[in-house]
């Protein structure tokens, strides 16, 4: 850049993906709506036109999300065009981009275990199930054993309903997990190693980004880089976050901190788009 400015673009971390981060572009415009930022179109625009091959298909994706009832589009009181979340929009979002904390405050100290047992040859009915095991955000304590503190008691009955799960599977309810202690069966059922590292990445780059944002030096359109290369770090690294209830917090959990800082960006940015 002409006048030494650092390039906002720079984004490398090797859990992450770039071509991940792509596909996500329509997703990411709707999480930052429901983060608090509506913008105009120009500036949803520069976030997302990177992420198709022409304009064409950039306005053919927002469309769509039209037709869905997912977003609006009026005058705001400039008379400039504006982007806004309906209701519909704010419940299809990422629930780690929502203003309200996402992690329950309790726990009523109840497991729920799912063990399945799928033949190979039905590939269709177990991809169907990990992908239930992951937007559940379940932890695997063996390889066909999954644990939730959550009651994932009425997703799975949908997909019971759906696709007969529960011919291959079973779903427990227990106190105890053969009497070991909560902070045990935490540590076994999620990568922590590997979400900490994530999320530590993401706190350091994001307070970098922050300075970015602060500088004053930003044009329009910098600024939506920069907003959609932070959300798409925030979401990389809350991925795979099973979001526990407060109680059963690893001491080194670094994911409270990470949705706080998600929160001061985008507050920053909304005052400058």
């Amino acid at each position: 850049m002409k006048d030494g400015r650092e390039h906002v673009g720079t984004l490398h971390h090797p859990h992450f993906s770039a071509t991940v981060f792509r596909r996500r572009a329509v997703e990411q415009m709707l999480d930052l709506l429901v983060g608090g930022l509506e913008m105009s179109t120009q500036g949803a625009h520069f976030l997302s036109r990177s992420c198709y091959t022409s304009n064409a298909a950039y306005y053919s994706a927002l469309r769509r999300l039209e037709k869905k009832g997912l977003i609006v589009r009026y005058h705001g009181k400039r008379r400039e065009r504006v982007i806004a979340l309906t209701p519909q929009g704010k419940s299809a979002t990422s629930i780690v981009c929502r203003k309200k904390e996402p992690w329950p405050r309790k726990w009523n100290g109840i497991w729920y275990l799912l063990t399945y047992d799928v033949p190979e040859a039905n590939r269709s009915y177990r991809d169907t199930l990990r992908h239930f095991l992951k937007r559940m955000r379940m932890g695997g304590l063996q390889k066909s054993l999954w644990i939730s503190p959550k009651d994932i008691r009425p997703e799975y009955d949908d997909l019971s309903e759906a696709i007969n799960v529960d011919l291959h599977s079973f779903l427990f309810e227990t106190r105890s997990v053969l009497g070991r202690p909560a902070s045990e069966i935490v540590y076994r059922a999620w990568n922590w190693n590997r979400l900490n590292v994530g999320q530590e990445w993401y706190i350091t780059t994001c307070n970098k980004k922050l300075e970015q944002l602060r500088s004053d030096l930003l044009s329009q359109e910098e600024l939506c880089t920069l907003a959609r290369e932070e959300l798409a770090l925030y979401t990389a690294c809350m991925h795979d976050d099973p979001l526990l209830p407060r109680p059963l917090w690893p001491s080194d959990y670094r994911g409270y901190r990470a949705w706080q800082l998600h929160r001061r960006f985008v507050a920053e940015l909304s005052h400058k788009m």
